[in-house]
């Protein structure tokens, strides 16, 4: 039975990020009681909460999130389980670790890593990353996207 799961996590003031970058703020400027009307700004950081990095955060010249189709982030997710990893003293994800998994990811899939980090909003020097096999793995595999949850929010990164 097919399902489908938002990612997606409420955007609100002095949520988690890292810290060498500015805090979320939201903020009401004018009320109905007041002003006759509600208005609110809005501070994000791009890479707060659910976010993509899209090919121009690491890419001179590649491509903005709005010149992404859309079907590039709906299809069959398949999660990949390497929490273990998070209280090791190894925290680089390689192919022994997805070993299980290999038969499993079909050309096309949605592949999320759960890197065991999701809820350690204090610990971001913690958090798992692939190394370069699996990165070159998931490109021969051709998948859709690769979602990590991470800390409090989920990034999804383009291959």
């Amino acid at each position: 039975m097919k399902r489908i799961i938002d990612l997606s996590y409420n955007i609100e003031s002095n949520m988690p990020n890292y810290p060498i970058l500015p805090d979320v703020k939201i903020k009401k400027i004018r009320t109905i009681e007041k002003n006759g009307d509600n208005v609110t700004t809005i501070f994000v950081p791009s890479h707060v909460g659910t976010h993509i990095d899209a090919p121009t955060h690491q890419v001179d010249g590649g491509l903005t999130v709005d010149k992404l189709s859309i079907e590039r982030f709906i299809g069959n997710a398949i999660m990949l389980d390497v929490s273990y990893k998070y209280n090791s003293d190894d925290i680089i994800i390689t192919l022994s670790d997805i070993e299980k998994y290999k038969d499993k990811v079909k050309r096309g899939d949605i592949v999320v890593l759960n890197t065991g980090c999701y809820g350690h909003q204090d610990e971001f020097k913690r958090f798992g990353y692939i190394d370069s096999e699996v990165a070159s793995w998931l490109v021969e595999k051709n998948i859709k996207l690769f979602p990590l949850l991470f800390l409090y929010s989920i990034c999804f990164f383009m291959v």
